[in-house]
């Protein structure tokens, strides 16, 4: 097995009005694991308190985007400063993710297992009490998000980095699914948690059963329909389209029963759905 001796680790976090008090804690658990922390901002408008935030740490730097760009671009931003400095391994997360103290150090011991290109953590969703317990120390996996996965820099560049038309979301299942085609493997951690909120998570009951709601805005409804429909014909061995669909219409009736904003959203869904064509197309 080939050793990897480069082990130059950054961490990178991508920032869009974040709660101040999560990315200071978000920044403290990891900078003390990691040579260097890379913020991008999307133009958040409490840019100032952030600076404020970053001055005050050694290993830290702010790259400003005036504008929302998308997460792709901003991800993109973080693993060529990256890959400029010679890191090697890139850990990137969401502005209010809280690292485990050994995430880093527990990701290394698998580095040179042949082709991993993605280390992920097991994710913790802070809406579900749910107790997981897995026999087995890794598993490899096919879908992973974003916040806690360790990127192999030179495979990202090989891939052709992270897919800017998607904008925000489903970015990180098309990079999975590229890392999956191309021969390569993601490994799940499975002693190593994340905690991770999905959206603004509400509960309703209908009888005996519970429906949940994960109440995305219009932006991200939009986003979130144009890009599976996206997914699900670019990658038809990982995703059915008639399922998609399916997915897509139970959106829809959940933002008539349960959401607010509803005609704004259902709106957003149908030029999401009319839209996806174009992505394709590379319009």
């Amino acid at each position: 097995m080939k050793r990897i001796k480069n082990k130059i680790v950054y961490a990178g976090i991508v920032t869009f009005n974040p709660e101040l008090n999560l990315l200071n804690k978000n920044i403290k658990a990891i900078e003390s694991q990691v040579k260097k922390v890379i913020l991008v901002d999307n133009g958040s408008k409490n840019k100032k308190e952030i600076k404020q935030i970053i001055d005050k740490k050694e290993n830290c730097v702010i790259i400003y985007n005036k504008v929302n760009k998308g997460i792709a671009f901003a991800l993109n931003c973080i693993m060529e400063l990256a890959q400029k400095e010679g890191a090697s391994w890139v850990l990137l997360l969401d502005q209010d993710s809280i690292s485990p103290y050994n995430i880093i150090k527990e990701f290394l011991k698998y580095i040179n297992v042949k082709n991993v290109a993605v280390i992920t953590p097991v994710i913790k969703d802070v809406n579900n009490n749910k107790i997981i317990n897995y026999k087995s120390k890794i598993t490899s996996i096919v879908q992973f998000i974003t916040s806690g996965s360790f990127n192999n820099v030179s495979i990202w560049n090989e891939l052709g980095r992270f897919n800017e038309k998607l904008f925000i979301d489903m970015v990180d299942y098309d990079y999975a699914y590229r890392v999956n085609k191309a021969g390569y493997i993601a490994l799940r951690i499975n002693s190593i948690f994340l905690r991770h909120a999905i959206g603004k998570q509400s509960y309703h009951y209908v009888f005996f059963l519970r429906i949940s709601t994960y109440n995305h805005n219009a932006f991200r409804k939009y986003y979130i329909t144009r890009n599976s429909i996206y997914l699900a014909k670019m990658y038809p061995c990982y995703c059915n389209i008639f399922t998609t669909y399916l997915k897509i219409f139970k959106r829809f009736l959940l933002v008539v029963f349960f959401e607010d904003d509803k005609l704004n959203k259902i709106k957003s869904m149908l030029k999401g759905i009319k839209d996806s064509r174009l992505v394709i197309g590379g319009k």
